[in-house]
């Protein structure tokens, strides 16, 4: 029994020891851990909260760029438009000058065949009245009745 009192003395001496010298160092140990995990803890609210606002800001700015998106995208379609309305402006344009370049070249060629009908009239109108003349006129009277009528005729016909 002597040496159960003796261990046990001695379990208690070491547990003393223990507690006095190991103890205050596994404390203070342990309060740094307790200290480290609780400054991790903030730590990790501090980056959760700065990335939450983060998110924030970039789901601002996504709607800010679909919002500028739109704006551009109405705004090209309007610059097509407006694009495509001055085309067809100029086309309508070009199409009304050769619509009018084409009635002054048929004004011009219903001139010339007039004109080319008239020629053709008088030298009809002139052979005609030649053989007329001819059949009841001598040679003297003749060429001056055709002297005559083709001075006549020249003023009139060219005239017009």
């Amino acid at each position: 029994m002597e040496e159960l009192v003796i261990s046990g003395l001695n379990l208690f001496i070491l547990c003393f020891a223990i507690g006095y010298f190991l103890w205050p160092r596994a404390e203070a140990k342990l309060q740094a851990r307790r200290q480290g995990i609780a400054d991790d803890l903030s730590g990790a609210k501090q980056h959760r909260e700065a990335a939450i606002q983060e998110a924030a800001v970039y789901a601002q700015k996504l709607e800010q760029f679909d919002t500028e998106r739109e704006y551009l995208m109405a705004a090209a379609e309007e610059q097509a438009q407006a694009r495509a309305a001055r085309m067809i402006e100029a086309a309508q344009i070009q199409a009304e000058v050769i619509a009018q370049r084409a009635d002054r070249e048929a004004e011009l060629v219903q001139m010339k065949l007039k004109d080319e009908a008239r020629r053709e009239m008088v030298v009809l109108a002139a052979s005609a009245a030649a053989k007329l003349i001819a059949d009841s006129m001598d040679g003297q009277a003749l060429n001056e009745t055709i002297t005559e009528t083709l001075k006549g005729m020249g003023e009139i016909t060219w005239q017009g």
